[in-house]
């Protein structure tokens, strides 16, 4: 039972009420690291403490996981992209093992299949686990995977949706691990995934989430990872949505909700309402009172099972980040192509517009556009400019240690850059 005295936690035992602020609290005041024992992580059986050094806050991170764990309870670790989110789970998870080493519990890490190999190279890099199995297929995976001791256990979240017999293989299994990375994809709880996830869920004994981005787009996206993490916590779907949901919504365009949120924070709700208001209005600020009050209640109870950190605010030795915009005009090819596009009439609009983008970014994503002004010459002004900032960063040099990250949204775009790209250094990876 956790160390603490009221709200809405929901354990499989018996319910108990838990005022997050008193649970925030009562974190606060704890010596968490004495407690888990992260200080004595070098003499850990299955983490290669020698070939790392954690910084504070990766510290304070294992401690809040393996707190979590000690109490049964399960979270979120939403750190900003780049602070290791990998490398913290890896040392909670050995530490549970060091903790139990005579379970030999199979992990289930579910990810993206574009970062099952990095899953694998930083579990050899950091762990002594001898077993990996990574699996892209749902076919592939069967009840031997299971029975290595101390397995990692790789698959894509295309494979877990493609699994048929999943109840049959998990019969008289438990995972000691379940880590969803980038876990915001379960954000519908009605699909064969989550379906799935929550099942592996069940049998597992600790479960958490991983994602570099903002938690939730919606309060059902949020209701969906927590059915995972911890079922019940917030209710069944029908509950949640009449106790959030539907007040959230209800508020949600209210003009004067974001102004009555920061008062509300302070504990206070100055919004008055004046003697000449229709009746509209004063329904729009019911809607929006109701509204930041449960919001209010869904932070209190689902915040402290969510840690969140952007490297503005724990790595004060990097630089400032610095953004420039940089507006390219089109070639002369591009503009005659693109006008020609526009005054087309016989092309209907939804293609013109997929269309004259596909011209502004490069005339070989669009050939069509080339026999309306009846030339061959391809042409693209904003992959001119890439060059030029490659040959300024230095990548074109064979001794170069420069290293740069290119995000493209359009996938023959990026088949175009990766051919220049190879043409000029060839130590690239490409990931779509």
């Amino acid at each position: 039972k956790l160390p603490l005295e009221s709200t809405e936690f929901v354990d499989n035992q018996n319910q108990e009420v838990v005022q997050a602020r008193e649970f925030v609290s009562q974190l606060q005041a704890l010596n968490i690291s004495r407690i888990t024992g992260v200080d004595k992580l070098p003499g850990n059986t299955f983490f290669k403490t020698d070939s790392i050094k954690f910084r504070d806050y990766q510290i304070e991170g294992i401690s809040w996981l393996v707190f979590l764990q000690n109490y049964g309870l399960n979270g979120i670790l939403a750190d900003d992209m780049g602070l290791g989110k990998t490398v913290q789970t890896l040392a909670c998870i050995a530490k549970f093992h060091d903790k139990f080493e005579n379970s030999n519990k199979p992990v289930m890490i579910v990810a993206p299949s574009s970062v099952l190999g990095h899953w694998q190279a930083e579990i050899q890099k950091w762990t002594n686990f001898e077993n990996t199995t990574v699996i892209y297929k749902g076919k592939d995976l069967d009840k031997s995977t299971f029975r290595k001791p101390n397995n990692f256990i790789i698959i894509s979240y295309g494979a877990v949706r493609n699994i048929k017999n999943l109840p049959s293989l998990l019969s008289a299994v438990k995972i000691s691990y379940c880590v969803l990375d980038e876990g915001h994809v379960i954000r519908n709880s009605k699909t064969k995934l989550a379906e799935n996830l929550n099942l592996i869920g069940k049998h597992s004994l600790n479960r958490l989430v991983l994602s570099g981005t903002p938690v939730q787009n919606s309060c059902m996206d949020l209701f969906s990872i927590f059915d995972f993490l911890m079922p019940d916590f917030l209710g069944s779907e029908k509950e949640f949505k009449h106790n959030y949901e539907k007040a959230i919504r209800a508020g949600r365009n209210a003009a004067v909700l974001m102004g009555g949120a920061s008062e509300a924070d302070d504990g206070e709700n100055n919004i008055e309402l004046e003697e000449d208001c229709t009746k509209k209005e004063k329904k729009t600020l019911e809607n929006s009172e109701l509204a930041i009050k449960a919001m209010k209640k869904l932070h209190r109870q689902t915040l402290p099972f969510m840690l969140r950190r952007l490297k503005r605010d724990v790595l004060a030795d990097l630089p400032p980040r610095t953004i420039i915009d940089l507006f390219v005009d089109l070639t002369p090819e591009q503009s005659k192509c693109y006008d020609a596009v526009k005054n087309d009439g016989s092309i209907d609009e939804l293609s013109r517009v997929k269309r004259l983008m596909n011209i502004c970014q490069d005339l070989k994503l669009d050939r069509e556009s080339l026999k309306l002004i009846k030339t061959t010459t391809n042409g693209s002004a904003k992959l001119d400019q890439f060059k030029q900032i490659i040959e300024e960063a230095g990548l074109g040099q064979v001794e170069s240690s420069h290293k740069m990250i290119v995000f493209c949204q359009h996938k023959r775009l990026i088949k175009i850059i990766q051919n220049y790209l190879f043409d000029v250094n060839n130590k690239i990876t490409h990931l779509t």
